[in-house]
């Protein structure tokens, strides 16, 4: 009697657990917080992924070769912030454009997510956005500042490996990240938090085409606290970062991981596949280009840019390159003061990161557009640059600058530079 007692127990036991299992695993699939499965979003419900930013280098792997565009825009947080093709008129791409832009990423890592999404299926055009900053070192570090915990993590879950050739082990690794994606701890805890937030204020979202579409967020700081409380806080970590005297930019050393190596390896693929490139430079806020000056960085990346532009001139016949430094009206947005906290800033949220409409300015100038031109003067806004016109576009930025700091202060940066 005992005998069958037990294994009642025993069986119930193993029914509960497997109902808890499913539950729990459907629910997670069905919210879906990362983005990982592609699960239709059900307004009010999962449409939002507020959790989904710790998590891109995990999903967008997965979600690129779900969409399989036409148009691949890459580079780091500033691109996935401002650049979203599908909510604006971009012609033949509208709504077949993937952001797989990734904050904090090395040059290394957009190339090689870049393989990946061409070994899926070959894009028409790719659109990379460049900073000089990704191509600085320190001069006691090792060749690449890289940012990647561990180049393997995110690795193993391409579909090709460094040098091209199928990688035969990524079912190991689509099997680990849809068990996390199902039945991990933080999965179900981040369903939770997403269903909970869809209708929350100030919450950031990771769209089906990549974009971090986080207006809202935004919105909501500048609100409480005021613009100038974001503009602080970056200035105040950019001068940390950059208060080493010890940078100096990267050399070609034969390392694919080295900046150089790879933007080489970016052009190399793209020549080979016949695809469309298109390398932007990021605006920064005019505040930012004054810490570079201040730090003695702003040589460097006036060298960055003249290597830039030989590297296309010698390696990428037919590859456009369009700058959008500058001391212009976007640039020199000043942040509102404390009386004015409910002013949103049109061009910059901080000195670092563009706004959407910024974005949408410099997406006119450099994709094949097929509307009508944006408020702003958006086809003026930037200029391509080549090896004819390096020296003519350096000396009307400095030119902006001194009209930017007035007679007095120019004169003061040009006695300590």
């Amino acid at each position: 009697m005992q005998s069958v007692q037990h294994k009642s127990y025993l069986m119930t036991l193993i029914v509960s657990a497997a109902v808890v299992f499913v539950a729990v695993a459907g629910f997670n699939f069905f919210m879906d917080p990362w983005g990982l499965f592609g699960v239709p979003r059900i307004s009010g419900i999962n449409e939002r992924k507020p959790e989904a930013g710790d998590y891109v280098r995990l999903s967008k792997p997965y979600q690129v070769t779900r969409m399989s565009p036409k148009l691949l825009v890459l580079g780091n947080s500033r691109a996935e912030l401002g650049l979203n093709p599908n909510t604006f008129c971009s012609g033949k791409f509208q709504g077949q454009s993937f952001v797989l832009a990734v904050p904090g990423s090395s040059v290394f890592l957009q190339y090689r997510f870049m393989q990946h999404a061409i070994a899926n299926e070959k894009p028409e055009m790719v659109l990379m956005a460049l900073d000089a900053t990704d191509f600085f070192t320190l001069r006691d570090a090792d060749a690449v500042p890289d940012s990647e915990p561990a180049a393997v993590e995110w690795d193993r879950r391409l579909l090709v490996r460094r040098d091209g050739r199928t990688n035969k082990k990524r079912w190991t690794a689509i099997l680990k990240d849809y068990a996390d994606g199902l039945m991990s701890l933080a999965a179900t805890v981040d369903s939770i938090r997403t269903l909970v937030k869809q209708n929350a204020r100030g919450q950031q979202n990771r769209t089906e085409a990549g974009f971090h579409d986080a207006d809202n967020y935004y919105r909501q700081i500048v609100t409480a606290e005021g613009q100038g409380v974001l503009f602080q806080q970056k200035m105040n970590e950019l001068r940390s970062r950059y208060s080493d005297r010890g940078w100096q930019l990267q050399s070609r050393n034969g390392d694919v991981k080295n900046a150089w190596e790879s933007l080489d390896k970016v052009i190399e693929l793209v020549l080979r596949e016949d695809i469309e490139l298109v390398f932007i430079i990021n605006p920064l806020h005019a505040r930012y280009l004054e810490l570079l000056h201040e730090t003695g960085l702003w040589r460097l990346v006036e060298e960055w840019r003249r290597q830039l532009v030989t590297t296309l001139s010698q390696r990428g016949a037919g590859i456009r390159l369009i700058d959008f430094t500058g001391y212009d009206a976007h640039s020199m947005e000043e942040p509102a003061p404390e009386s004015g906290r409910r002013v949103i800033p049109e061009w910059f949220w901080e000195p670092s990161h563009y706004t959407q409409a910024l974005g949408n300015l410099m997406l006119s100038r450099a994709l094949p557009m097929n509307c009508q031109p944006m408020p702003g003067g958006a086809v003026e806004y930037g200029v391509e640059l080549t090896a004819e016109n390096l020296d003519a576009v350096n000396q009307r930025i400095r030119t902006e600058r001194r009209t930017y700091l007035g007679p007095a202060q120019s004169s003061s940066a040009a006695l300590r530079h």
